[in-house]
């Protein structure tokens, strides 16, 4: 770039004027497009390592509980003791009512077997 700007020095020397005029200010527009695609280059780099810093923040939290006495857990467990019941209780009434189709089903199924069974042998009952 400097080899192009002392060109246009010498050249300038030997022109008139306007021609001068306009000499210098191709040259300084060149210049001027040349630092504007530096800064852009840059500010795209800066904003590209500002995302990346960005996406690998960690947020560490530590805590630290306090000492319990031995009876806090017990306390906790008896005060929890009514829900705790009665959540157990309606699952095993949720599974009651997943079971009993299947038993209806099952028993149906076992009892046309059976009589199924009794009348392939003919009604025949084994001694033993």
């Amino acid at each position: 770039m400097a080899s192009t700007q002392a060109a246009g020095l010498r050249a300038c020397r030997n022109a008139t004027a306007a021609a001068c005029t306009l000499l210098a200010s191709s040259i300084v527009h060149r210049a001027s497009c040349i630092v504007q695609a530096d800064y852009e280059a840059a500010a795209g780099k800066r904003a590209l390592l500002a995302q990346r810093v960005e996406t690998e923040i960690l947020d560490v939290s530590i805590r630290s509980e306090r000492h319990r006495p031995f009876w806090t857990p017990i306390g906790r467990a008896l005060r929890e003791f009514g829900g705790h019941l009665a959540e157990g209780i309606s699952t095993a009434i949720t599974g009651l009512a997943y079971l009993v189709p299947w038993l209806v089903l099952m028993s149906v199924l076992g009892w046309a077997g059976r009589r199924w069974w009794r009348r392939r042998r003919g009604g025949k009952i084994s001694a033993g």
